[in-house]
């Protein structure tokens, strides 16, 4: 396991331990599967290697991203979902608003919550929804 999978795997950890919290589950609206699935995403991460991961969850997921901040960590929740659309009813002449190579570093400067953005891949789409931006204490081991 490289340092990259290792730090995901401490995250996925430290959101687990959260999720036993009523109050950080409300931050997780249900999604449109009804699954309760989430990923961690790193600062790396490229928009293309979320939407096949969100893909390999069933298309709708939870995407979390943390930063550890003194005493807690800075948690980001968005909604990742890959279109609903038929490949013909994609518009050929959209504008791609953010490229499949973007970080998600990068992605996280251009959103806000409450924003919606779109990235494309190929030939189909996936919408990403800032849903909320709180600071959470950590909870021990």
């Amino acid at each position: 396991m490289d340092e990259r999978e290792s730090l995901r795997l401490k995250l996925t950890h430290q959101v687990a331990r959260m999720l036993q919290s009523r109050s950080f589950r409300a931050m997780l609206p249900p999604l449109r599967s009804g699954a309760s699935t989430f990923l961690v995403g790193l600062p790396d991460d490229t928009m293309r290697d979320i939407g096949e991961r969100v893909t390999s969850l069933g298309g709708c997921a939870h995407l979390l991203v943390l930063t550890e901040v003194e005493n807690g960590a800075r948690v980001q929740v968005l909604q990742v979902e890959e279109s609903a659309k038929e490949l013909s009813d994609l518009d050929d002449d959209r504008e791609c608003a953010v490229n499949e190579d973007t970080s998600l570093e990068m992605f996280m400067s251009a959103i806000e919550v409450g924003d919606k953005l779109v990235f494309h891949v190929f030939d189909s789409e996936t919408i990403v929804r800032f849903i909320n931006d709180s600071v959470q204490l950590t909870v021990p081991a």
